[in-house]
């Protein structure tokens, strides 16, 4: 499958923009060059507005046409390595990509062969050598999501997603938030290459699952029947795909089976189970009439995604600072044949577009919403523009190695360990599903 070709025609019709038109260097560079940045600076200035880059970019022409082509696919392998199987892969549906031919092929559009990702090429090495270690210690310890939140606060009515997790209050043992919103940590082994520590950045992840899901069928919140659904969820995007049902078994953490009333590990009673045998049919309490799938999730699901800079002290490596506040939600739920679809239509002269924009975000094909929040110029939080979104898009929409269309749940350490806060620290290096060594 010829998807790199397909990813980049997919962003190109999604803007409707045209070289004739594609402006001189990007707007964000454009705004940015109009700031003075300040590494001591502890707040933003008062006339912060996260959202005006986004909102000058909707509906523009973008500087890169194709920016769903990361800068990772034009890495020199010189016959030596393979760094294109991260993504690119053998799949099984419901992922069709299967475009586990691109180790081998560039199959870029012609516009793609070159490569606009320019700032990776900038020299700042003069800039680097007037920063001290203090200096960059103190940035990366200072909080940029309290100010988005604050902003946010003052300005209800915003369109978008409102970033509503309160990290400052922290997590239980459980790995839930203590500001009670629903989101759980997920300790995950980071994906090969962009989120390992030791290439500048790390991360963490959490996932959220609709109202119905955290309640019984009554109505009445709960946390066994949550934890329950969220255990049934780890089963089902962590099932190989080609391993019958039947025959799958997914360590859980201790689940009292009463709660939901489904016998999970398959032994003829409710009990405890710590071990998730084939998969149920459905899921619990509120959400009882909504069925499992294998390597799907439900309607609703919603994932928060931070990148972070690195603090040696830090948990995990983590810093406070974020380079990147990233959201994604599924709006709906497709049958295989309109997975397959969407897949195949990528193939198209002409693909379908993308819908939504960079303010409240974009949807792709299979349904799932992506919008985030990035540094600005003076390192405070901001909306994503166009083409910062349509390059999330490009991963999260059309690669082989992903699980409905996600990364992080599918690597997730088992059972409880595996719900809390993301630390790589003794996470075993086990081989991807058909491999005999680690990554």
């Amino acid at each position: 499958m010829n998807i790199l070709l397909a990813i980049g025609a997919f962003a190109l019709v999604a803007c409707g923009s045209s070289k004739s038109r594609t402006p001189s260097e990007p707007i964000e560079m454009q705004l940015a060059r109009k700031v003075k940045f300040d590494i001591t600076a502890t707040a933003p200035s008062s006339d912060y507005q996260p959202l005006a880059v986004a909102q000058a970019t909707v509906g523009k022409p973008m500087w890169n046409e194709e920016p769903g082509t990361p800068p990772q696919c034009y890495a020199k392998t010189e016959g030596k390595s393979n760094p294109c199987a991260s993504c690119h892969t053998h799949s099984t549906p419901p992922n069709f990509a299967d475009d586990w031919e691109l180790q081998q092929n560039y199959s870029f559009t012609d516009y793609a062969r070159v490569n606009h990702w320019k700032n990776q090429f900038r020299e700042r090495s003069e800039v680097v050598a007037k920063l001290s270690d203090s200096d960059v210690l103190a940035y990366v310890r200072r909080d940029n999501y309290k100010p988005l939140q604050a902003w946010f606060a003052a300005n209800a009515k915003a369109p978008g997603w409102h970033p509503d997790l309160d990290f400052a209050r922290g997590f239980d043992a459980e790995g839930f938030a203590s500001d009670n919103s629903g989101w759980r940590a997920l300790r995950y082994k980071p994906f090969v290459g962009a989120f390992w520590a030791t290439n500048g950045s790390t991360d963490d992840v959490f996932v959220r699952l609709p109202t119905a899901f955290q309640q019984t069928s009554t109505g009445e919140s709960s946390r066994a029947i949550y934890r329950t659904n969220l255990a049934i969820l780890e089963a089902a995007i962590t099932a190989n795909p080609d391993v019958p049902i039947a025959s799958l078994a997914r360590e859980i953490e201790s689940i009292d089976e009463t709660a939901g009333g489904i016998d999970l590990d398959g032994d003829g009673k409710l009990a405890i189970a710590t071990t998730i045998v084939g998969l149920p049919a459905h899921y619990a309490g509120g959400a009882v009439a909504v069925a499992v799938t294998r390597s799907l999730y439900p309607r609703g699901v919603e994932f928060l995604h931070t990148v972070r800079y690195l603090d040696p002290e830090g948990p995990g490596f983590r810093a406070l600072r974020m380079k990147e506040v990233r959201y994604s939600t599924k709006t709906g739920f497709l049958a295989d044949r309109d997975i397959a679809k969407a897949y195949a239509d990528l193939e198209l002269a002409e693909p379908p577009a993308m819908t939504g924009n960079a303010l409240v975000g974009m949807m792709n094909a299979q349904t799932w919403q992506l919008q985030a929040y990035i540094e600005d110029g003076n390192g405070w939080l901001r909306k994503q523009s166009e083409e910062e979104t349509q390059f999330c898009m490009g991963c999260h929409s059309n690669v082989g190695i992903n699980v409905d269309q996600t990364f992080a749940l599918a690597r997730k350490v088992p059972g409880l360990p595996g719900w809390r806060p993301q630390d790589p620290t003794g996470i075993p290096d086990v081989p991807q599903v058909g491999h005999t060594v680690g990554e």
